[in-house]
């Protein structure tokens, strides 16, 4: 009797789900900050209205209105902080 192994199971291209919210730096087509907010199930709960012309003004908006840092996580999408 040939035993065939068992199909594995599906892979998810879905992050994990994260007891943090995730709070994400990115920027916009004019090249200024903004940021959003992700809740655990990674739908977006929260953005910013506005642009910022520097990575330090968004991030500090940011913080302001997520201070809870223990379930915040904040990520940087870019490489560059310059203006």
């Amino acid at each position: 009797m040939n035993a065939q192994p068992p199909s594995p199971a599906p892979v998810s291209t879905e992050p994990p789900p994260s007891p943090h919210f995730r709070v994400e730096f990115f920027r916009d087509n004019k090249r200024e900050w903004r940021w959003r907010c992700l809740a655990p199930n990674h739908k977006v709960v929260a953005d910013s209205a506005e642009s910022y012309k520097n990575y330090r003004d968004a991030l500090r908006m940011a913080m302001h209105l997520f201070s809870d840092n223990e379930t915040f996580q904040y990520i940087n999408l870019e490489s560059d902080l310059s203006k």
